[in-house]
């Protein structure tokens, strides 16, 4: 068994040759690698990091002598406390109990592997060393997420008693979020419902798409304004899969302009033209339901202004 475990990423990769063997996959990786559990194996599998002989392999994947497994597996984060990132928030509205913000595009929300240090995590902990962690260690005060790439609102949390209200909200599909995006071509037709499955990509780990054994998803949109050879969409998801509004827009044809993941680069845009620009959910407390909204990002104005 050969371990490559290069020193700037926390994953390991597996070499396996299967020798005097003949079960299924994860009961295979589980008695090799004790190590792990077969929970953690079978999640791992399932997300896309296993292959045999090279193609994308299952959980109940029968394995036979003579084939080479190939299997990678996520180390967790370092239990370590949040070093302080320090970065001016964009505020729009605060009371006691949370804070909204604009976030900016290219700030990852979470902690990764990767990056431990310059995440909104981190800048919350500067911003407010109050905030005594609701949630898990890693995500203080953050009840949802939005792509590293895609600017707008986000909901913080200050307490525990918030955090929960608001978890269970976005839970139970209270929460209702609008995003403006903007796809090359004129969509067709105007304004629908999205309906697909969807889970990761069998090839492409990096990826989701629609998939029949993935988790349902829904995602609304109205075509507001058309330009000569683009889209600019209104966009509610019903559902909060990850990159949902991507894999659904590219799933009947359209790509989000410069998303170089789902579709393609934009000489004149440096990430992705999605914008979270509202959202309502009921006030943790006082049970009222509000709304709030953030203009759409500089370098996204400035993009409309010359198509």
């Amino acid at each position: 068994m050969h371990v490559v475990l290069p020193s700037d990423n926390p994953s390991k990769t597996f070499e396996i040759k299967v020798t005097n063997s003949n079960s299924r996959l994860d009961i295979f990786l589980s008695i090799k690698l004790p190590k792990y559990s077969r929970t953690k194996i079978k999640k791992m599998i399932d997300q896309g990091n296993a292959t045999i002989d090279g193609k994308p392999a299952r959980s109940s994947s029968l394995i036979q002598d003579g084939q080479t497994i190939k299997f990678t597996i996520k180390e967790p984060l370092p239990t370590t406390t949040l070093h302080p990132f320090e970065l001016n928030l964009d505020v729009i509205f605060e009371n006691e109990n949370i804070i909204l913000i604009n976030k900016p595009a290219g700030l990852t929300v979470h902690p990764t592997p990767t990056n431990t240090t310059k995440t909104l995590a981190n800048a919350i902990v500067a911003n407010y060393p109050e905030i005594k962690f609701p949630g898990t260690k890693f995500r203080p005060g953050i009840v949802h997420r939005l792509d590293k790439d895609t600017s707008g609102i986000l909901i913080i949390s200050k307490n525990e008693e918030s955090h929960i209200e608001l978890s269970n909200q976005f839970k139970t599909k209270q929460i209702n979020k609008v995003y403006i995006g903007l796809v090359d071509g004129h969509i067709r037709p105007k304004e629908a419902i999205i309906e697909g499955n969807i889970g990761r990509h069998p090839t492409d780990r990096k990826k989701m798409c629609v998939i029949t054994d993935g988790k349902h998803s829904v995602t609304k949109y109205r075509e507001i304004m058309k330009y000569r050879n683009h889209s600019l969409l209104e966009i509610s998801p019903l559902t909060g899969r990850t990159h949902q509004i991507r894999v659904h827009l590219n799933s009947i044809g359209y790509s989000i302009v410069g998303d170089e993941l789902y579709g393609k680069a934009n000489e004149n845009l440096e990430r992705q033209f999605l914008h979270a620009k509202k959202i309502g959910f009921k006030m943790p407390f006082t049970k009222k339901y509000v709304e709030f909204e953030c203009p759409l990002a500089p370098d996204l104005k400035n993009l409309l202004e010359i198509l």
